[in-house]
């Protein structure tokens, strides 16, 4: 392999590489907000369960 065909691989793989982070990023932060928003549901249900809300 020449220098020029390792160049143009690492600027390939610069350019994939941080979208699929991002996206892997993106994917958690949905899934951590899902699951305080879950956990928020659950608990105000269960505290206000005695008032008969």
């Amino acid at each position: 392999m020449s220098v020029y065909q390792l160049t143009l691989l690492g600027q390939e793989w610069w350019h994939r590489f941080p979208a699929c982070v991002l996206r892997n990023r993106r994917l958690e932060a949905y899934q951590l907000v899902d699951l305080v928003v879950y956990r928020v549901t659950t608990i105000s249900r269960w505290a206000l369960a005695p008032v008969g809300v």
